[in-house]
């Protein structure tokens, strides 16, 4: 006995000193916390919005079950323990397949065939999505399968157990019925929650059933797959495949097209309860199962139509009255035409539509439940369709849409104000200590308030926006910013669980052991009362057996319901106490205090259970992707009244809501796309006029005060607009960025401050006084205005040219008039900025570098020219090219005599240019489709732009010099020798060398200023020396290939123009000019010696008399009897002639131009 006391000492020393780390460890943890928050503190946690990206980890608080549901039901009556284990069984299914459902199925089904942007589908971009989709859509089959299994399992169980007097009920296993298994005493019990979720089930099948019939991108882009299997077919060979495959692949599509998308599902499934003739003759001789069933029927529909619209409606009510709806159906088709249904009860499912016009099912889906009746209802059944039923349909839907209207605003207003109440009542409810009892059921009832409240808001904004779209109705923008508030107050609702999670985590498993430990009590003596009846029935008459077998069945009901609520509140647990308690309340007669004070305990145990999956599906506000175009409105709304700014990050997280859909259904890069708009829609309407605003405000109040009577910004007269709260608005977590209002604007006013103060110098005083105001008023953050002292537009070394000079001319076009050289687009690394390099640069480099790099530029241009002057030498002396150039002679010639001789006005026809271009092209083409004149005019416009950059680094050597003796006076007439004056004076020597100095530089700075440097003549000699010689003389017919290579500059030049406006690859291709063609032909034409012979072709004459002649011909025809198609062809073929015509005159001008560099 000491042993064990001394173990009980140590055991409690042990437990208080983990006791008093933990304590330790909370305050530590806390004061950390603390110190991270400290907007927190400043702004309250009540105005701080939930993020999900600050809370990576998500608590799940939902039950675990251990023990499986037969394990649940363990009484001394095997009979109760088998049918409660089936039915209990079939329950879970339901559940566990709807949440599947949900979280798998419908996303891929309702997300189908959406595409950024809204664009339409591309050829091989659905093949591949419908590729994607196929195992997908085939495990939606398998999963329709398994639940019609689940539904027929359901009905012949329920059949099984209300079976006529003739046949004794039985349950149903694989083999039929299960043995020495006999129900008589449930004949009498009413299974409501097994008939519920047969009601669910059926909602689910109708569910898969309305997606895939409404999603038209199914239907058309299987279309689309079966044209590519087709032609897959004509050979299979080339797509490595084979016949028997495609023909699988086939069938399969054929499968879906044939159950999915043909809304054929719940038919289907109505259908397989017909498989067996003798199971269906069972199912419609039982009377008293269809009669059961209608009654569950009437139950479920009129218990869910008594609370849409009102503040007890639940989340599932919907679903529930689209799955009685379906359940009268399938009751219909089982009985027959034997088969009454209850007149009543179709009045009341016609009728459905007076309260529910519309039922939403799952983002933007919906049903009408007349339309729903009318397509699966058998005909026999339609005689009981009211006779004016369409007519009083629109009727019906007009009023209601009327009144939703009409008391919209005050709906909201409603909700506004009991959302505020219960997040008030929410934060104030959490207790500081231990809670007690009545806290927590007051919580939990609170928590379930938020459910209902939050189920309440989203079906009106669902319907509202739904029943404009479906009657066509146009919608106020007043409607539009009432609509964009309840889905901010969704969020409120959903961001107050959030962030309440650990919290909850801790308080709705205490919650939910109250209300078992509440109805344990309500339950209990229900045990006792039946025990006592067992034991007092001592002389048993004959015929008792059956009321002993009742209350046998009750006593294992309720021990069974005792044993449910002393464990974990688990779906089994709910699903075996929902069946339990069916067969309690229908042997036993209960005051309606208790059944009412019981059902409530049940539906707050479910909630709780589900709390977490209940306010995600209540407050997602997915189907306002479909509605996008309200939130630009609801932005614009927010900047015109910056009060309601602290909205703006709700408003962004109801549109953000379908992303997580979309992820379910694996398009990420819609997500990505989606969540791109939604940020560009929150720059565009909030960011870039506020960053507007707020500088125009601020240069006014600056002028103001600066110019008197300037600006007149009177507040009593204009108002005040305070753009403050914009600034206070907490970052805002999109997929790929955090935007932050404030720092967009403090960059935004930093980079327009330094701009503006580099581009005017002398308003940097100004710029600062603004930056101090912004500071004061508005609290921003600005950086220093501070600008460099000089700045040095150096651009790329001439040294860097020098040295790559043969990738420089192919990487850059020229421009004859600006004196520049222009980047390719081809050839820019970053694809966004283009170099240029002008006569500045070069200026500045020889500043750097000294007049040292003049020579070594010539230098290197001369070795370039050499090598491309070999090049060309070797083109002409091919075989190819010279036996067409002999050919294209012989034709000049006798062109000429034919005109007349040689001084003969003769011009070279443009026809044969074009057919010398087609003959060359004969010749092979590069891999990047070149011919070989391609290549010739990019030779000759290498040669060019090396000419070019010659003269540029000559202009400026004399930009260099003129920037030099800016500071000497008259250099080109002042001749002063300042040694002689300095001799004549006779001062000392050092003065002397100072002097010959001076006149050296100024000289120097005069030769260059005055004269410069010749390079061009220098080089035309070189060359003419070595061209001319008799070993060159393949080279004399170079002036015969000249029009067809200036012909192809011309197209070139075309081509390069057109690209201009382009995106994408076609956009490497663009330019604008290219002088360096013009000046090598010139060049080469001169250093040939051909220039006379060039001249007398009259070559561009010809070119610009053909195109203005063929300009003329196309204006002045006849277009009466003309198609509209061969019109356009008409303005093509003009259009092309005026631009051929166009770009022949400036080619002709640029020659003219380049020309006079080396005539001179």
């Amino acid at each position: 006995m000491a042993g064990q006391a001394s173990i009980a000492v140590r055991r409690e020393e042990q437990f208080e000193a983990t006791r008093r780390f933990v304590d330790d460890w909370t305050v530590q943890v806390k004061s950390i916390l603390d110190d991270f928050s400290e907007d927190d503190k400043d702004t309250g946690a009540a105005g701080h919005v939930w993020d999900p990206a600050w809370c990576p980890i998500s608590l799940s608080f939902a039950p675990q079950e251990g023990s499986a549901v037969n394990e649940l039901v363990r009484t001394d009556n095997s009979t109760f323990n088998k049918a409660v284990t089936v039915f209990g069984y079939l329950v879970v299914e339901v559940r566990t397949l709807r949440e599947d459902a949900e979280r798998r199925l419908y996303p891929k089904l309702v997300m189908f065939g959406e595409r950024p942007g809204g664009r339409p589908p591309v050829e091989g971009e659905v093949q591949v999505s419908v590729s994607t989709l196929l195992p997908q859509l085939q495990e939606l089959l398998a999963f329709v399968a398994h639940l019609t299994t689940v539904v027929r399992n359901l009905v012949h169980q329920l059949a099984g157990m209300y079976q006529t007097v003739k046949q004794p009920a039985r349950l149903l296993g694989s083999g039929g019925a299960v043995k020495g298994v006999s129900l008589e005493t449930f004949q009498s019990v009413k299974l409501q929650s097994v008939i519920d979720a047969l009601v669910l089930a059926i909602s689910v099948l109708a569910t898969v059933d309305t997606i895939a019939s409404t999603n038209s991108s199914l239907g058309s882009c299987m279309s689309m797959y079966k044209r590519m299997l087709q032609t897959i077919r004509n050979d299979p060979q080339q797509y490595q495949t084979n016949a028997e495959d495609v023909s699988r692949l086939e069938q399969v599509i054929l499968q879906l097209e044939g159950e999915l998308l043909s809304s054929r599902l719940f038919m289907n499934t109505i259908h397989s309860f017909f498989a067996s003739q003798q199971d269906a003759k069972d199912l419609q001789a039982n009377t008293k199962m269809l009669t059961v069933l209608q009654d569950g029927v009437r139950t479920a529909h009129a218990l869910a139509i008594s609370r849409i619209n009102g503040v007890a409606e639940r989340s599932e009510d919907r679903e529930m009255i689209l799955g009685a709806l379906g359940l009268q159906c399938l009751l219909c088709w089982l009985g027959g035409e034997s088969f009454h249904p209850d007149k009543k009860l179709m009045r009341a499912l016609w009728d459905t539509y007076k309260k529910a016009p519309v039922l939403h099912l799952y983002g933007n889906t919906s049903v009408s439940p007349t339309a729903f009746l009318q397509s699966h209802l058998p005909p026999f059944a339609m005689a009981t369709k009211p006779r004016t039923l369409a007519e009083d349909v629109n009727a019906s839907n007009m009023l209601f849409l009327e009144r939703l209207d009409s008391e919209l605003k005050a709906s909201v207003n409603s909700f506004s104000s009991a959302v505020m109440t219960w997040l008030v009542r929410i934060s104030t409810a959490q207790p500081a200590s231990y809670p007690t009892k009545s806290v927590l059921l007051d919580k939990a009832k609170t928590l379930r308030q938020g459910i209902l409240l939050g189920n309440r808001i989203r079906n009106m904004l669902r319907v509202e926006t739904h029943m404009h779209i479906m009657l066509e109705e146009s919608i106020s923008k007043e409607q539009i910013l009432q609509l964009n508030r309840c889905a901010e107050l969704l969020k409120a609702i959903e961001l107050e669980f959030r962030r309440r999670e650990s919290w909850l985590a801790e308080a709705v498993p205490q919650a939910i052991k109250l209300l078992q430990t509440r109805m344990y009590r309500l339950v209990s003596p229900l045990k006792s009362l039946i025990e006592s009846s067992l034991q007092t029935k001592q002389g048993r008459r004959k015929g008792d057996d059956v009321a002993d077998d009742k209350l046998l069945d009750s006593l294992g009901a309720v021990r069974s319901v005792l044993s449910c609520l002393t464990g974990t509140c688990s779906v089994e647990r709910l699903a075996v106490l929902g069946v339990c308690l069916d067969v309690v309340f229908s042997h036993c007669s209960l005051k309606d205090e208790i059944l009412n004070e019981v059902d409530e305990c049940m539906v707050t145990m479910d909630c709780l259970t589900r709390l977490k999956l209940e306010w995600e599906r209540v407050c997602s506000c997915d189907f306002m992707y479909w509605n996008r175009e309200i939130l630009t409105y609801g932005l614009e709304h927010f900047y015109n009244n910056p009060r309601s700014a602290n909205r703006i990050p709700y408003a962004i997280l109801a549109f953000q809501d379908i992303i997580k859909m979309m992820k379910q259904a694996g398009d990420g890069g819609l997500a990505l796309a989606y969540d791109e708009e939604v940020r560009m829609a929150l720059e565009q309407k909030i960011i870039e006029p506020l960053c507007t605003e707020i500088e125009t405000n601020l240069r006014l109040h600056l002028h103001s005060a600066r110019l008197e009577g300037a600006v007149d910004i009177n507040p009593c007269k204009y108002g005040v607009k305070d753009l403050s709260p914009f600034l206070r608005v907490q970052p805002i977590h999109f997929l790929t960025c955090t935007v932050n209002i404030k720092l967009h604007v403090e960059d935004y006013l930093d980079r327009i401050f330094y701009n503006h103060t580099a581009l005017s110098l002398h308003n940097w005083k100004t710029y600062g006084e603004m930056r101090n105001l912004a500071i004061e008023k508005y609290g921003l953050e600005l950086s220093e205005i501070m600008l460099p002292g000089k700045t040095l537009e150096q651009g790329i070394d001439v040294l860097d040219i020098m040295r790559k000079l043969n990738v420089f001319v192919a990487r850059y076009n020229y421009n004859l008039n600006t004196q520049a050289f222009i980047e390719k687009v081809s050839s820019s690394k970053e694809k966004k900025h283009l170099n240029t390099v002008n006569v500045r640069h070069v200026a500045n480099s020889i500043r750097t570098h000294g007049t040292g790099i003049l020579n070594t530029t010539v230098n290197c241009a001369y070795h370039l020219l050499t090598q491309k002057v070999k090049i060309l030498s070797q083109f002409l002396f091919d075989d190819h090219i010279k036996s067409r150039l002999l050919k294209e002679k012989k034709a000049l010639k006798k062109l000429r005599s034919a005109a007349g001789g040689r001084n003969a006005e003769f011009k070279y026809p443009v026809e044969r240019a074009i057919e010398f271009n087609r003959e060359i092209r004969k010749l092979g083409l590069t891999k990047d489709g070149d011919s070989y004149l391609d290549q010739l005019r990019m030779l000759i416009t290498h040669v060019g732009n090396a000419l070019a950059f010659v003269r540029m680094v000559r202009l400026g050597a004399m930009h260099q010099a003129s920037l030099a003796t800016q500071f000497v006076p008259s250099i080109a007439t002042d001749t002063i020798a300042y040694q002689e004056l300095i001799t004549n004076e006779e001062l000392s020597s050092t003065s002397a060398i100072a002097a010959d100095n001076l006149d050296k530089v100024l000289n120097d700075l005069r030769d260059r200023f005055s004269r410069g440097v010749e390079y061009f003549p220098v080089l035309v000699n070189v060359f003419s020396n070595e061209l001319r010689k008799e070993n060159n003389s393949h080279l004399k017919g170079f002036y015969i290939i000249g029009p067809a290579v200036v012909l192809n500059a011309v197209e070139a030049s075309i081509f390069a123009k057109d690209k201009l406006n382009k995106r994408g690859r076609d956009a490497a291709l663009a330019g604008f000019t290219d002088d360096g063609f013009p000046m090598g032909l010139a060049f080469l034409v001169m250093v040939l010696g051909q220039e006379d012979n060039f001249e007398s072709l009259n070559w561009f004459p010809s070119v610009r008399q053909h195109f203005a002649s063929e300009t003329e011909r196309l204006a002045g025809g006849q277009r009466k009897g003309l198609s509209s198609e061969e019109q356009h062809n008409v303005d093509l073929l003009m259009r092309r002639s005026s631009n051929y015509l166009r770009e022949a005159e400036l080619m002709d001008f640029a020659f003219s131009g380049a020309r006079t560099f080396f005539n001179s």
